[in-house]
């Protein structure tokens, strides 16, 4: 169940928890068609076309995919995007391998073609909002490879960033989750030691075990992602189908003393995934498409 009593921050994974991302984008023409069209304005002096940036893409892809199984999880560092995507590059046209502002430039318009249809649920913005409202410290803490600048950038466009008080992502600070150097530099920047967060998120992994390790509450997001709890591990403090339902556990959780006898973490997920309605919005979308 959760301690309500003990919760000062509250910090969210962003992929497929705060916001659903289509990354299938990356297996779709137009995507690439789209991005030579916008490389061959930005830079006329480049000849690389869709299938080279493609063919690109998927090298990069892959060495961030391998990355992941060659590192023991504990010890996970993020990768260098100027350095991955000139690895890259040099595999598919070597004449531009070191030229790192024509690494930027793809990475930027890739990202702006991604973050426009980013899916941001309306409760999303209404729910932080009212969690701030009523004293919680909000941060964001994600596994994000790329460039810092442009990562914050795209999350203030869509509405996220601006309604939280800190964020961490592992292409600034270097580590990825589920190294424990991510979550306590989120936890600094909040201002609040781990055994008074929760966090949230939909990775069991990274969102769940890892912060558990550290003292952390924690609440599994099915709303996009569905990794289902293992007997074998600790399960987490709360089960969620909508985010709007973690407002309401924290409302429910409130209301109970310590005294009080309270029902199991997943009978109570269970119940309020059969109470919880939507919040009404009256909110409309500041995300930028």
């Amino acid at each position: 169940m959760l301690q309500a009593k003990r919760i000062q921050a509250i910090i969210f994974d962003l992929g497929d928890t705060l916001i659903r991302t289509p990354i299938s984008q990356y297996e779709d023409d137009h995507f690439y068609a789209e991005t030579a069209r916008q490389l061959r304005l930005a830079r006329p002096d480049v000849a690389l076309d869709a299938e080279q940036l493609r063919h690109h893409q998927g090298l990069v892809g892959q060495m961030i995919a391998d990355s992941y199984y060659e590192e023991q999880p504990s010890a996970r560092l993020e990768y260098d995007a100027a350095t991955t995507m000139a690895l890259a590059m040099r595999q598919v046209a070597p004449q531009y391998a070191d030229d790192a502002a024509l690494q930027r430039t793809i990475y930027d318009i890739g990202r702006g073609l991604i973050y426009s249809p980013a899916v941001v649920s309306p409760y999303t913005y209404a729910v932080l909002d009212d969690l701030r409202g009523r004293g919680y410290r909000l941060g964001l803490c994600s596994n994000y490879f790329g460039y810092a600048d442009v990562v914050l950038d795209s999350t203030r466009e869509i509405g996220i960033a601006g309604r939280l008080d800190a964020c961490v992502f592992s292409c600034e600070v270097g580590w990825r989750k589920p190294n424990p150097r991510i979550y306590t530099a989120i936890c600094a920047k909040l201002a609040v030691a781990p055994t008074n967060c929760l966090f949230v998120g939909d990775r069991l992994l990274e969102d769940i075990h890892s912060p558990q390790e550290l003292g952390m509450q924690t609440v599994l997001s099915h709303e996009y992602r569905q990794e289902q709890p293992v007997a074998s591990t600790p399960p987490p403090d709360l089960l969620i189908e909508r985010l709007d339902q973690l407002l309401a556990a924290l409302l429910a959780a409130a209301q109970y003393s310590t005294n009080t006898p309270t029902l199991s973490c997943w009978a109570r997920a269970r119940s309020l995934r059969m109470r919880a309605s939507p919040l009404s919005v009256t909110e409309s979308r500041t995300a930028s498409r």
